[in-house]
């Protein structure tokens, strides 16, 4: 049975921006206008000059503050929040796209709306943009030195932890989630498909994945004798337990 390959997922969004020219009641040329100028709740995606952070991404990493509640429970990890972006380079909001938890999601947002841009600009004139901003928080070396790496079962067979492993390099990159899985099997009791049913880091999806073809559903009792199909929902937590925290 061949290894589950790694999975990591990747939002990509095309945008397509397209104008047309023409001539006003003057008959002089016309300049396209972007669409977004009439509706302030409506914010560009990508345009021809980007929005520009005024002192960098350091200027943001300065206003951070670490949650006290992230560093004793030893979270880290990488935040993404978007800045919608106004035409004078103010934040007007934020939203928070990937949160590790703990308070480092909200610290993020808040670091993010104190910066200051240069507008973005559409063909010269200076337009409102989203744009999506990654934090990094890490801890001090001596405090996540040490860390118990934990798999939860919150739904499904009570032994299918046994057969799961903590993935290496999420847990090299101090990583934690949850994947929510459904697994098909039939009328034997054997694996004939599984879909992930939440969005996950590195290898987790992998990992449950792995666990599923490896796990003897046919030998247990409970998924034994039933006519036709049936889908097992399995509900699996990643977690890194601190174990040496430093003073």
């Amino acid at each position: 049975m061949s290894k589950t390959s790694r999975y990591i997922f990747y939002w990509i969004v095309i945008i397509s921006i397209a104008g047309c020219s023409g001539r006003d009641e003057n008959g002089k040329a016309a300049i396209d206008e972007p669409e977004v100028a009439a509706e302030r709740d409506t914010f560009f995606l990508a345009v021809e000059e980007m929005p520009q952070i005024i002192g960098g991404i350091g200027s943001i990493q300065e206003r951070l503050r670490y949650p006290e509640l992230a560093k004793r429970a030893g979270v880290e990890g990488v935040v993404y929040v978007y800045a919608f972006i106004d035409e004078e380079g103010q934040v007007v909001r934020t939203e928070i796209v990937n949160d590790p938890g703990a308070g480092l999601g909200e610290a993020a947002a808040t670091a993010v709306s104190l910066a200051k841009f240069k507008p973005g600009k559409q063909r010269g004139q200076p337009v409102p943009v989203r744009v999506s901003i990654p934090i990094h928080f890490r801890l001090a070396r001596q405090d996540v030195a040490h860390r118990e790496k934990i798999v939860e079962i919150l739904e499904g067979p009570d032994d299918f932890e046994v057969y799961i492993t903590y993935p290496p390099e999420a847990a090299n990159n101090k990583l934690e989630d949850e994947v929510h899985a459904e697994v098909t099997l039939d009328e034997h009791a054997r694996v004939i498909g599984m879909r992930i049913l939440s969005d996950t880091h590195y290898d987790f999806a992998g990992a449950v994945m792995e666990a599923a073809l490896q796990y003897p559903f046919s030998e247990r009792e409970e998924f034994r004798g039933i006519e036709g199909q049936q889908t097992i929902v399995i509900r699996v937590r990643f977690t890194l337990k601190l174990l040496n925290q430093s003073p």
